[in-house]
């Protein structure tokens, strides 16, 4: 009994104390376990938290730290340094292009204004010259025209008074002969035709200046000027004014081959397209049919001849042999044949800009205009005229 109470109690003592000890146990190395399970996660969770956060956070942020840092830096530092460097090196070659390109700018406009300030210059002074020329033939002519009245009021009083006949007559008529020779030296063809104060002006400025041939006109435009003619060198005065000074402007000028005494069939005189408007310019602006209307009169006058001309045709030719537009107009001079001036006449209703309704006939005296046109290489603007019937 003893035996089994001990047992009973040693086995509920042992059951009890193994269950409590072992439950004990059990729990506590459950609890201990669990405790150091839950420590253990949780250490290991905060470790691991610690790791995570201190790999994560603390080498995450120290790797991305270093990295961002290095990235960034690499990134900033470098794209930074490249940028400001780059920005630093950009600014002052922007700068640099600039300042040559506002230096360029600056030549070109000073370079430009130069030359467009010349050119004024060299405007202005030919038109002064020209204006000069033109004025001392205004007093020429109006001094002879002075003259002309005297000596007519003279004859008008010796007609009068009945002394216009007899031998005071004839000598007063062989002394009028006399001096007209003693002007007209050189021109016999005159003697039989009455002077005009305007040829005797020309004669005279002649004698000062031997190229002087006459004087050119297109009412109601710029074209007011004299015209040369030197056989012997034909284009001298197409970089020469009126004085043999040289000059961009140039004067115009008669073909070598014509013959202002004669005078020749067709008559071309040469001057330049000035872009200022000056000299022949004013040519192209017959491509206009409205244009023509209001400036059909072309006026030549020489020591030979005061002539009035009705243009009948504007034309742009080419230069050369070959060509839509090939039309060699300045070898047309004289028409020694019908047929000659036949095959003149169709070439210019070929090549006019437009039917003027007018046309010359085999005889006609024609003056020619010629002057470069920009249309094309090689290529003239030309206005014919016929001398009025």
């Amino acid at each position: 009994m003893q035996m089994s109470t001990d047992n009973g109690r040693r086995h509920s003592g042992n059951d009890g104390e193994k269950r409590q000890g072992a439950d004990g146990r059990d729990q506590s190395s459950e609890l201990d376990a669990s405790t150091h399970g839950s420590g253990h996660g949780q250490g290991a969770s905060t470790h691991g938290s610690g790791r995570g956060q201190g790999a994560g956070s603390g080498r995450g942020q120290g790797a991305d730290g270093r990295d961002h840092s290095s990235g960034q830096g690499a990134r900033n530092g470098r794209g930074q340094g490249a940028g400001n460097g780059g920005s630093g090196n950009g600014k002052p070659a922007r700068r640099t292009i600039f300042r040559v390109s506002l230096a360029a700018f600056v030549a070109i406009f000073a370079v430009s204004a130069f030359f467009v300030a010349r050119q004024l210059i060299r405007t202005k002074v030919a038109a002064s010259e020209f204006n000069e020329i033109s004025q001392t033939l205004r007093d020429m002519v109006a001094s002879y025209e002075r003259d002309a009245g005297a000596g007519s009021a003279e004859n008008h009083a010796a007609d009068d008074a009945g002394s216009g006949t007899g031998a005071d007559g004839a000598s007063g008529t062989g002394g009028d002969a006399a001096d007209g020779d003693s002007i007209v030296d050189g021109h016999d063809e005159m003697e039989a035709q009455p002077i005009s104060p305007q040829q005797l002006a020309y004669m005279e400025m002649q004698k000062e200046h031997p190229d002087f041939v006459g004087w050119l006109r297109i009412p109601g435009t710029v074209v007011d000027y004299p015209v040369m003619h030197t056989p012997a060198d034909p284009e001298y005065y197409l970089a020469s004014n009126f004085f043999g000074k040289r000059s961009s402007h140039g004067t115009p000028f008669l073909d070598y081959r014509c013959d202002p005494a004669k005078p020749s069939d067709n008559m071309t005189i040469y001057g330049h397209h000035m872009q200022d408007g000056s000299m022949f310019a004013v040519l192209e602006r017959y491509k206009s049919k409205e244009f023509y209307e209001s400036h059909k009169t072309i006026e030549f006058d020489t020591a030979y001849g005061i002539g009035d001309y009705e243009v009948i045709a504007a034309f742009v030719a080419y230069t050369s042999a070959s060509g839509a537009y090939a039309f060699e107009y300045y070898n047309y001079v004289d028409f020694y044949t019908i047929e000659e001036f036949g095959e003149y006449m169709e070439a210019l209703g070929k090549y006019q800009i437009y039917d003027t309704g007018e046309t010359a006939q085999f005889g006609d005296r024609l003056l020619s205009l010629s002057t470069c046109d920009y249309t094309g290489a090689n290529s003239r603007m030309v206005v014919v005229a016929r001398q009025a019937r």
